[in-house]
């Protein structure tokens, strides 16, 4: 996967993890609790982490030799 799609994952992720804490989507969603929003909340701002992580190395080792 190429870093710039990595990269607009990641931004994505954080915006939707931006917008669950602020309780936008809870005029559409209505979740079961606040246990599923804290979840909901977790899973997209780690993926928001993993993938800009995966944006930010290197896609392969470079030998010493």
């Amino acid at each position: 996967m190429s870093r710039l799609k990595l990269l607009f994952i990641s931004i994505f992720s954080f915006g939707l993890a931006l917008l669950i804490i602020m309780g936008i989507p809870q005029e559409f969603i209505h979740f079961a609790g606040p246990d599923n929003e804290m979840g909901c909340f977790f899973i997209a701002f780690l993926m928001g982490g993993i993938s800009l992580y995966g944006a930010c190395t290197p896609d392969k080792k470079e030998s010493i030799r």
